[in-house]
């Protein structure tokens, strides 16, 4: 007698994944000007996908009898664009596909409208700008690590423009290696709390309150993630929260994402009931950078919360051009997001771009906004506004804001100097300084002017002693230069103990009332320095020509 043997798998999250998106083709590279998706098997055993559904934006569609061989691939296609890719491996066609060009979210679901896999691409995820014109595909660099998405993700290399049906040329070992974060957090009612994380999340546990904690005594009723991303946990409490008050979530067991990396245990983030009362000049526009250096647009505006209220930024509107009233506007947080009393956020056209660009102390008070109005680069008036378009903050600003010894004000953002400042007056703005990289998002602006000194320059060096020797502990000082006036310039100089130079640190440079410089005990000959007391000079001055010199010490051990 011979036996077969029969193996019955439920296909499970992540076991077929979205491997690659052609979504604009044209103008064509090398392969057919055809728009297509890719799925791949990443299970050792063939898998059939009979009446599976795929979704792109708000379009779906039911898979035809898909059957992807172990470890391969599977090509879908628009009906019409079948004959174009009939000598290509395992292609399927659907009754139709379009793709946006700009990016947006395509999912895979079973027959029990289960999430297999989901990505939500933009066009942005092509670093070059020139296959972001068409011709080539976006694809997945290593398929084990299929929830984190940007990161995962770049333009063929392939000559062809892409890789349809067989492996991506981008394919490498790309694990995840960051924890999950807490990145938000919104609440649409007083029972009702949405937790936003930065990444696919997994863990569902029987009793959530084993994980979470609320302060206040607040229990957890139910909690679901919400589909198709599984980044967002909606948490029902037994007892309605109470308006005017500040609760404490504390994550307090492993929360982990698709890769199984756990949320860091006591991680906490505070939040409360709205308040939906918002008057001009709770939020302020603190900070704009509208003429990025960037060939990818990485314009931003800083928001302020100057009140003592909780606002959400889903009830705040970002609006340009017009007079009394915006002629457009974006809602600044559709997904929502509480900005606390005395707390920035920063919306941003491209976050990994102002990471990259500029020093960002608290990425957390970044949000990606790829809506976000293009601001005029020259000139424009900035509206924030509630949801019913009442006026909140209001700023009209120009080039010649800016300090006028610049060269070029390309990549150099407008701060306020003061959180009482009038937005609506140019005096209340000033360019952010070389010192801090010409941008300050999510933190105190280099030009901000409050605390009266006795002395108008104030310099300290912080540690008095440190040590150049990598170990992670003093590995240099910093040079903290407060100025008081406006339009300051510093040089900064090392000299050893005889007087002779050792390192320039810093000549000429336009700074703000605050400016940190950092000396790492490197020579102007690019070696350490021995051991010894050095001397750091600074030389201070302003337009009026009002001028300082003051001289510091600092050990080297």
């Amino acid at each position: 007698d011979y036996y077969s043997e029969i193996i019955f798998y439920k296909i499970k999250r992540h076991d077929v994944v979205i491997h690659e998106i052609m979504a604009k083709p044209d103008p064509v590279v090398m392969l057919p000007d055809a728009e297509y998706i890719e799925l791949k098997n990443c299970k050792a055993v063939p898998i059939e996908l009979t009446n599976y559904k795929l979704e792109v934006g708000s379009h779906h569609w039911a898979l035809p009898n898909i059957t992807i061989p172990a470890d391969s691939f599977a090509l879908i296609v628009g009906k019409t664009n079948e004959v174009l890719y009939n000598h290509f491996p395992n292609v399927y066609a659907i009754s139709s596909m379009s793709i946006t060009n700009s990016g947006q979210r395509i999912s895979l679901y079973n027959v029990d409208n289960e999430i297999i896999h989901s990505v939500n691409f933009s066009e942005m995820w092509h670093q070059e700008a020139a296959k972001r014109g068409g011709g080539w595909s976006l694809e997945m660099i290593d398929s084990s690590n299929p929830c984190e998405e940007e990161e995962n993700w770049s333009s063929s290399i392939a000559p062809e423009g892409g890789t349809p049906g067989k492996k991506n040329s981008v394919t490498k070992d790309n694990p995840d290696v960051k924890p999950p974060l807490m990145v938000k957090i919104s609440v649409p009612d007083a029972q009702t709390i949405l937790l936003m994380f930065d990444e696919t999340m997994l863990t569902t546990p029987h009793d959530w309150n084993d994980y979470i904690t609320i302060d206040r005594g607040i229990s957890i009723d139910t909690a679901m993630w919400l589909f198709p991303d599984g980044k967002t946990l909606q948490i029902s409490t037994k007892t309605p929260l109470l308006p005017d008050k500040l609760y404490t979530l504390t994550i307090k067991n492993d929360l982990c994402d698709c890769f199984g990396l756990p949320v860091q245990r006591a991680s906490s983030i505070q939040f409360g009931l709205d308040n939906p009362h918002i008057t001009p000049r709770d939020l302020i526009i603190n900070e704009i950078m509208t003429n990025p250096v960037s060939a990818i647009n990485s314009t931003y505006i800083e928001l302020y919360n100057f009140s003592d209220k909780i606002i959400d930024l889903k009830n705040i509107k970002i609006g340009e051009g017009g007079n009394d009233l915006p002629e457009k506007w974006v809602i600044a947080d559709p997904t929502g997001c509480q900005i606390l009393p005395k707390q920035y956020v920063v919306l941003c056209k491209n976050k990994k771009t102002t990471l990259e660009e500029y020093f960002v102390p608290y990425p957390e008070r970044l949000l990606r906004t790829e809506h976000l109005i293009n601001f005029g680069k020259q000139a424009d008036l900035l509206f924030i506004t509630d949801i019913s378009l009442n006026i909140i903050d209001k700023l009209s600003y120009a080039s010649h804001y800016h300090y006028e010894l610049l060269t070029s004000t390309k990549g150099v953002s407008l701060e306020k100097i003061n959180f009482t400042a009038d937005s609506e007056d140019q005096n209340s703005w000033k360019s952010a300084s070389a010192l801090s990289g010409f941008g300050t998002p999510g933190y105190l602006n280099s030009q901000y002017q409050e605390i009266e000194l006795d002395d108008d320059r104030v310099v300290s060096v912080q540690p008095d002693i440190f040590s150049p020797d990598g170990d992670g502990f003093d590995d240099y000082c910093q040079i903290v230069c407060t100025l008081k006036g406006e339009d300051n310039r510093i040089s900064i100089t090392i000299y050893n103990r005889d007087g002779y130079l050792v390192k320039k640190i810093t000549n000429n440079t336009y700074c703000g009332s605050q400016s940190i410089v950092r000396w790492d005990g490197n020579t102007e000959a690019g070696g350490l320095v021995s051991p010894d007391l050095y001397v750091v000079k600074v030389e201070c001055w302003n337009l009026s020509g009002k001028r300082k010199t003051i001289l510091k010490s600092v050990g080297v051990r």
